[in-house]
């Protein structure tokens, strides 16, 4: 008779049953080090330099009424356009799906007609390259992203290498909840499913009450870029959308392409457009510092301190100290600057002609 061990080993090195299926489970591909490392792979394109390369996936988010909208279309007629906005720059046109979840049809019509007008987009142009799904374009469906077959709907409508904007979160994925991140797992499959087609995405949503994106965090995991609009500390109702562009997440951005600014939506000359105009907000940062350093206390008549100005502009006295440097740098150097061109000898004193 067998032995356990010796009936143990008979099992093991049995022939496979003639009748066994083969193994359908579906393998992963793997690529060892040298095989990867002598790929001749393509430099990675921009749709919009430098926040949009070619199958990325950014997002944008702000409180309501900030100007989500209006900078999330800007950046899509720009792509449209092959044009330039917000200091960024599409190097050439491409195909554009604007997916819109809650505006009025008249007011989305009038915002595009106006930014497009704004960045000098021939209409024309963007005829051939921009598309807009609008709920009141439907008749018995709602643009949705929470089931495959509402994700299927939209995919019919994209070209390989187009941007698909999400406009936004909360009114495309009605069913969905928020704050639980395994809800969230469908859509980002497809959002990774998207990248291999070649589609890059931007998907526009609400800040939650301490700033951040709105609900969990688990769509930020697979982002490249995501962008956070705040809302300036001197802002007055009265200016319509100006608003501070911060990077929360910046893969590949590097340097002064990576540094925050501040953005207000202007009307044009002619009153038939509306364009951006962008500062860097440091200088806005030593422009409050420097007003302030130069400002008395009502109260007490005397200058207001590091930590007064720290407390007013929501600053670290740290921030504040090293803006004043800063300031107070800028100022000697303007100071030079104005004394250089005073002090100058004009060609004509020297005998020369002037032309």
């Amino acid at each position: 008779m067998s032995t356990p061990e010796e009936l143990r080993a008979q099992i093991l090195n049995a022939p496979e049953s003639e009748s066994a299926e083969p193994d359908s489970t579906p393998q992963l591909t793997t690529i060892n080090l040298i095989e990867l490392l002598n790929m001749d792979l393509p430099e990675r394109e921009f749709l919009l330099d430098p926040i949009i390369a070619a199958q990325g996936l950014l997002m944008v988010y702000a409180e309501r009424g900030l100007g989500k909208t209006y900078f999330s279309l800007s950046i899509a007629l720009a792509v449209a356009a092959g044009g330039k906005v917000l200091g960024y720059e599409a190097p050439e046109p491409r195909n554009v799906l604007y997916v819109d979840g809650e505006m009025p049809f008249k007011d989305m019509q009038s915002r595009i007609r106006l930014l497009a007008n704004g960045m000098g987009a021939d209409h024309d142009d963007l005829e051939e390259r921009f598309s807009l799904i609008s709920p009141e374009l439907q008749t018995d469906i709602w643009p949705s992203i929470s089931s495959k077959e509402g994700r299927d709907q939209i995919e019919q409508h994209l070209t390989d290498g187009c941007l698909l904007v999400l406009d936004n979160l909360s009114t495309l994925s009605l069913n969905i909840a928020e704050n639980e991140a395994d809800a969230q797992d469908p859509i980002i499959e497809w959002l990774v499913n998207l990248r291999k087609r070649h589609v890059s995405v931007l998907q526009v949503h609400h800040a939650g009450k301490g700033g951040k994106q709105r609900g969990t965090s688990r769509r930020e995991d697979i982002l490249d870029v995501s962008i956070q609009l705040n809302r300036p500390t001197d802002y007055d109702p009265e200016e319509g959308a100006r608003f501070e562009v911060h990077y929360s997440k910046a893969r590949g951005i590097y340097g002064k392409k990576a540094a925050p600014f501040e953005a207000t939506l202007i009307p044009t000359a002619d009153g038939e457009g509306l364009k951006w105009v962008t500062r860097p907000l440091i200088d806005k940062r030593i422009e409050q510092v420097m007003k302030l350093v130069k400002e008395t206390n009502p109260d007490t008549g005397k200058k207001w301190s590091i930590r007064n100005i720290a407390q007013m502009l929501d600053m670290t006295k740290s921030t504040v100290a090293n803006l004043i440097k800063r300031g107070e740098k800028k100022e000697e150097e303007e100071k030079k600057n104005i004394g250089f061109v005073k002090d100058r000898p004009s060609r004509k004193a020297e005998g020369e002609t002037v032309k």
